[in-house]
């Protein structure tokens, strides 16, 4: 494949478009820096793809920095494996619920700006995490925000979460 080939994601039984190693793998040869064997890989570009699911990235072991913003993604699972995790975007997606993110010890940044997240919450673990991008979520009230104390003692430096509902 030549590296202006960008290659189309193969679609589910309702045409919608999904992960799937082989075309990560593809997607990845095109890229500057990327390789066509998942574990040399360190950056994922799946932005903008209409994916619905975060699935079939077990063998991407080493990313360090994983781009899922602007699809439809509704929760955040199956990235326990990827242990060197440090950025993660899932900006404009649909996710309501902070979850699943306790083995990516690894997190510095995470942003889930323009999603649906209600209550922040499950980011005990990640004790590395400094930057969280929570801006344009359904956040309501200071309940919502109860379990930021324990984060700010862990030393956030950047909390974004202007245009809620606050």
């Amino acid at each position: 494949m030549k590296k202006d080939e960008i290659p189309n994601p193969e679609r589910n039984e309702k045409n919608e478009p999904i992960i799937t190693e082989d075309y990560v793998c593809k997607l990845c040869e095109t890229e500057e820096g990327g390789y066509i064997v998942p574990k040399l890989n360190t950056t994922l570009n799946l932005h903008y793809k209409g994916f619905s699911i975060i699935q079939n990235l077990d063998n991407f072991i080493n990313v360090k920095s994983l781009y899922l913003q602007h699809n439809n993604i509704r929760k955040i699972e199956n990235l326990f494996h990827m242990k060197h995790l440090s950025f993660l975007n899932l900006a404009d997606n649909f996710i309501s619920k902070i979850e699943n993110l306790e083995h990516n010890t690894e997190l510095s940044l995470l942003t889930l700006s323009g999603n649906r997240i209600e209550k922040v919450e499950n980011l005990g673990k990640n004790e590395k995490l400094h930057n969280l991008l929570l801006n344009k979520n359904a956040l309501s009230d200071i309940d919502s925000l109860l379990n930021l104390k324990g984060l700010l003692n862990l030393g956030i430096v950047l909390l974004l979460i202007i245009n809620n509902k606050l």
